[in-house]
């Protein structure tokens, strides 16, 4: 499905792997709670809008127009790159999760037919592109364990009776999904939101 939401953290991580020199108090405008990117609108969940937010708040407020105007910004030249540093977490990679029917994920890039000016700002915030939950666990979980993505598993062993027949262990699937300067900056904001958001 589309994550929505959950995949800012995503785009906050390839935001701050670009441009090293953004600060967490660094401004932007979010405006009215409306902005138009090309012909579409895209609105805040807040009625009135924000208006100038630091970029951790656009964070902890979960700000639909602060991520986008902040993706858009530092790659609409190259959006190849933003979809590069989702390719880097290991967002499109299959996690060899230990049920069948692990959902492939499906991440746009600027050669599809669908490709459009609004995909690289609507893709800031989650949608046009498809990445099962499990996914998005994954992630955040990484960014809880210094940068290091697992893959997730379930079943530790399995027997009969007494007897172990098969043990499994969980796997590094990317040993830095992003720089300590980012992980930094992402725990921060990450307790923002449960603080302040």
């Amino acid at each position: 499905t589309e994550p929505g939401s959950t995949f800012k953290l995503a785009s906050m991580i390839a935001l701050f792997e670009s441009n090293k020199k953004i600060k967490l108090t660094d401004s932007i405008d979010t405006g009215n709670g409306r902005f138009k990117f090309y012909n579409s609108d895209m609105t805040d969940a807040k009625y009135g809008g924000y208006g100038k937010l630091s970029v951790q708040q656009v964070f902890e407020k979960s700000s639909n127009i602060g991520v986008s105007k902040l993706i858009d910004a530092n790659f609409k030249s190259n959006p190849q790159r933003f979809i590069d540093y989702l390719y880097d977490m290991g967002m499109n990679d299959s996690l060899g999760f230990q049920i069948d029917g692990e959902a492939i994920p499906y991440i746009k890039t600027p050669k599809d037919k669908s490709w459009s000016g609004i995909s690289l700002p609507w893709m800031s915030i989650g949608y046009e592109l498809q990445i099962a939950p499990i996914h998005t666990l994954a992630l955040y979980n990484a960014v809880a364990n210094n940068g290091v993505k697992i893959q997730p598993i379930i079943v530790k062993e399995t027997r009969f009776a007494d007897q172990t027949i098969e043990s499994y262990k969980t796997e590094v699937i990317n040993k830095k999904i992003c720089s300590d300067q980012t992980l930094v900056k992402l725990r921060k904001m990450l307790e923002g939101v449960v603080v302040n958001g």
